[in-house]
């Protein structure tokens, strides 16, 4: 499933990545983590890899890698 399939299908989503004002990230985490239809998250490992919980989640995908195994830990934990 990419982008545009999630935004055709009217699924409800949340996205954070380096254009996402910091002030609004943890409200969009908030969304995805109370709301039980906003199913999707898109997110940056850099963005969203550090600081923020997303443990509602039940399915995650790394679609992009970091070359710093340190950072793909740290985006690991959040979602547990």
């Amino acid at each position: 499933m990419n982008f545009d399939t999630v935004k055709n299908k009217k699924i409800r989503y949340i996205r954070i990545d380096g254009s996402t004002p910091a002030r609004n990230r943890q409200d969009l985490v908030d969304n995805f983590q109370g709301d039980p239809n906003t199913r999707v998250a898109l997110l940056s490992i850099t963005a969203a890899g550090c600081g923020l919980t997303m443990t509602s989640a039940s399915v995650v995908i790394f679609a992009e890698l970091y070359w710093t195994p340190g950072v793909l830990l740290q985006a690991e934990d959040r979602l547990h």
